[in-house]
């Protein structure tokens, strides 16, 4: 009866039962209603049962006639009806009349309409008209068949379809799908199905709490509700996990936008999106600096290993066996890049915070050749490692818009860049400055004896060891020469001499009077007057 409420359009099927025996009785003609794409299933089952009452011991008992003309459609006899029992069932209980009401007569029309509406809600149960799986589709799709139940028993006898979908306005096309297919969409060309023997990568008793997308839960209805929830997954932007509560209906499906550790519980199937990516490469390794090892159980994935190292503070980077080993590496400090190595999927946490600044650029100081542009997959730490296996790297900045890093020969000041993530490499020392160009200009010196102390025309007093000078009025300047330094080159060498004093009209431009003990460091005190080369410093 509930299929019926849930059916507008049936067809009237013609059955006309017979007995045999010592009793025979007059043939007893039902109508019973057929949803049309029905038909098919109930002549399966009506042969099937006649069949068995063959077998029946009783000489009396009630055997089927059953042809393909009684079983036709009566196209001319389509019913719609909205309340089946009012109208439908009383016309059926019209046809029991007494006279054929037999044990052996009752019994059989009892089987013939059990029978036949089994066979006709199981359609109905597992199909759904009107309804579309975009995408998803097996290799080689579509193909011919001639009927929708052909489709369902081709996607039953392949262990990869998840569900088929059935051109229903007249086409014999029939598709294949895979666990990937996309979310239900309305149809009315279509005719679409589970397939109950379809077992997908996804780990029964088992939950991944929290994280739950908005507006979780949503309601699965169908008969294959975890290629169901799994396809909800695959069809919503963010979502990369979900988990399906199978011991309570109606069942919920709830998405996930991140992956959570797995844990035991018995009424919960959930799986990871297969087509999310967490920034992995495939067929790359990252060797060393293992910092923990994991074997996963069940179906699991890169996924898992991803989500186990983004959970963890100290992880850097991972490594997944992608053949079957099931083992995740995490690994600590700074990582290699990427290598081609067969049977593995590696890449860098997203969450880990290193010794560096979010969002800031630290503009100029670039050294040569910049910037690198990084492996696909990297991270702010690749870029770290970068500077700090250079002696001559103070800073460096990560732009992860545009995966390039930036190697810098001085520590800039840091500025705001929401694409940026910069950092000071603390190993780093400065180089000792260079040094200072040669004196060019020409000039002389002399000295005088300052070892009694000397108090300078710029203030303070003066000892004879002091590396301080006097000029006179041309440099002097009254008084803005006072703390500047000259750089003299003497015989003996150079000196750094510090402007403190006055010779006045006495000294010309480029002359300076400077303390015995200063004098000794460059020239020969016994020669008096000497010529050098001086600049500004």
């Amino acid at each position: 009866e509930k299929m019926i409420e849930e059916t507008t359009l049936l067809t009237v099927l013609r059955i006309e039962i017979m007995t045999r025996g010592k009793k025979q009785g007059s043939p007893l003609s039902l109508e019973v209603p057929v949803p049309e794409r029905a038909v098919s299933d109930v002549n399966q089952w009506m042969h099937t049962l006649a069949d068995a009452l063959r077998c029946n011991e009783s000489d009396a008992m009630a055997t089927t006639a059953v042809s393909h003309e009684k079983m036709a459609l009566g196209r001319s006899h389509i019913m719609h009806t909205s309340n089946p029992r009012s109208g439908l069932w009383a016309e059926l209980e019209k046809k029991q009349t007494p006279k054929h009401s037999s044990a052996n007569m009752q019994r059989t029309t009892a089987l013939l309409l059990l029978c036949v509406l089994f066979a006709t809600a199981s359609p109905l149960r597992k199909r759904l008209g009107g309804v579309d799986y975009p995408s998803g589709d097996l290799a080689g799709m579509p193909i011919s068949v001639s009927n929708s139940s052909e489709c369902r028993q081709k996607c039953q006898a392949n262990s990869n379809c998840a569900v088929y979908v059935f051109d229903s306005c007249g086409g014999s096309l029939c598709w294949l799908k895979g666990s990937n297919f996309g979310a239900a969409r309305e149809d009315p060309c279509r005719e679409s199905g589970g397939n109950p023997n379809y077992v997908g990568r996804w780990d029964l008793k088992t939950e991944r709490g929290g994280n739950d997308m908005p507006n979780m839960p949503v309601i699965v209805t169908s008969d294959f509700p975890l290629a169901e929830c799994q396809a909800l997954c695959l069809s919503t932007s963010g979502c990369v996990a979900w988990a399906l509560r199978t011991c309570e209906g109606p069942q919920k499906c709830y998405l996930k936008s991140s992956i959570s550790d797995r844990s035991p519980l018995d009424c919960v199937a959930s799986s990871i999106n297969p087509s999310f990516n967490g920034g992995w490469q495939m067929n790359t390794d990252r060797g060393g600096a293992d910092m923990n090892i994991i074997t996963f159980p069940g179906n699991s994935t890169v996924a898992d290993c991803w989500a186990a190292c983004n959970g963890n503070p100290k992880c850097t980077g991972y490594a997944f066996d992608t053949c079957g080993g099931q083992t995740c590496w995490l690994k600590n400090g700074n990582p290699v890049d990427p290598g081609q190595v067969q049977c593995r999927a590696s890449g860098m946490s997203q969450t880990f915070h290193g010794d560096w600044d979010e969002k800031t650029d630290r503009g100029g100081s670039d050294l040569p050749n910049m910037p690198i542009m990084m492996p696909e997959g990297s991270a702010a730490i690749n870029c770290k490692a970068r500077c700090d296996g250079r002696g001559d790297c103070a800073a460096w900045v990560y732009n992860k818009c545009g995966n390039k890093c930036w190697l810098k020969n001085a520590q800039p000041k840091p500025g705001p860049n929401d694409c940026s993530i910069s950092g000071l490499n603390r190993g780093w020392n400065p180089p000792p400055p260079p040094p200072p160009p040669n004196p060019t200009n020409n000039g002389v010196i002399t000295y005088y004896n300052c070892e009694s102390g000397q108090q300078g025309a710029c203030g303070g007093w003066i000892k004879n060891s002091d590396a301080e000078a006097a000029v006179g009025d041309s440099m002097f300047k009254n008084g803005a020469a006072c703390g500047k330094q000259v750089r003299l080159s003497g015989p003996r060498g150079s000196l750094v001499v510090t402007i403190r004093d006055s010779c006045g009209w006495a000294c010309e431009y480029g002359h300076f009077d400077i303390c015995q003990g200063a004098f000794g460091r460059i020239a020969d005190p016994n020669d008096g007057l000497v010529k050098v080369k001086w600049a500004w410093v």
